[in-house]
């Protein structure tokens, strides 16, 4: 998986906490290639059950953007319009669980061209407004079969990890 290749070598599967706060770290480790079809599927598979549970009085979110398909870093396929779909259901969440309070830190984005589109993708969800982005790309195929195969074994594998703390 790409995502594990890169600094700081950390996100595999197994990592779900320690002691107390075991089943408080959720890591999905994508297969590279994977866009906007991958995930939705963590999401709605693991990720949106995991804040739920919790329950947190504030979101906070290491906004990272490095997963555009425009980045030289993660390896991932995903557009800028994802980051406006992850923001909104994030946003969604926090009003739901946690009375709106949501803080975005910026951490990673190397395509700087891309970095700005997913930065405003992002706010234009949180303010309401709909997506319009810049660098989304006609020619990416992330819901192949043989890639969407990868990413559902991905997906079970993190949902086997973590299942019995959702």
């Amino acid at each position: 998986r790409a995502s594990l290749a890169i600094f700081p070598g950390t996100g595999r599967v197994e990592e779900i906490g320690l002691g107390e706060a075991k089943g408080t770290t959720i890591n999905v480790p994508l297969p590279s290639g994977s866009g906007d079809q991958a995930v939705k599927m963590a999401w709605e598979s693991i990720v949106e059950k995991a804040i739920r549970r919790f329950k947190p009085d504030m979101i906070f979110v290491s906004a990272g953007y490095d997963a555009h398909w425009k980045d030289p870093q993660a390896g991932c396929s995903f557009q800028s319009s994802t980051f406006h779909w992850l923001t909104r259901e994030l946003k969604e969440l926090a009003l739901d669980l946690c009375k709106g309070r949501i803080v975005f830190v910026l951490e990673g984005g190397y395509d700087l061209d891309a970095l700005g589109d997913c930065v405003v993708e992002s706010l234009r969800a949180l303010n309401g407004s709909p997506s319009n982005p810049l660098l989304d790309s006609d020619a990416l195929f992330d819901d192949e079969p043989e890639q969407m195969r990868k990413v559902e074994e991905a997906v079970a594998e993190a949902y086997e990890g973590i299942s019995r703390y959702l």
